[in-house]
């Protein structure tokens, strides 16, 4: 599928381009600046890892959990609910011989 292109196909290809040229730029630029920002994110995690280390190893949760409560309720046990299900066996009793 090795062919020539035409004058007037060749023409459209430097249109494309030329219209595309500034996007490319833009997108290029883009590119960069959202590479810069994931690397400030990671700068920013390790940073917050460093200084809530210690609380973590201390008390077993985020700074986070603490003090929002969330910690509290992982330490709260589940009491199953009892409902009219559970007694199905009757009992009858005699008030007279009580």
């Amino acid at each position: 599928m090795n062919r020539e292109l035409t004058r007037m196909e060749l023409a459209a290809c430097k249109r494309v381009a030329a219209n595309t040229k500034s996007l490319k730029t833009k997108l290029a630029k883009l590119t960069a600046k959202i590479e810069e920002l994931k690397n400030q994110q990671v700068t920013y995690l390790e940073e917050i890892r460093m200084w809530e280390a210690p609380i973590m190893e201390k008390y077993g949760y985020s700074v986070d959990e603490i003090l929002d409560g969330s910690y509290l309720l992982a330490e709260v046990e589940v009491v199953p609910q009892i409902t009219a299900e559970d007694f199905t066996e009757t009992v009858e009793v005699n008030i007279n011989e009580l």
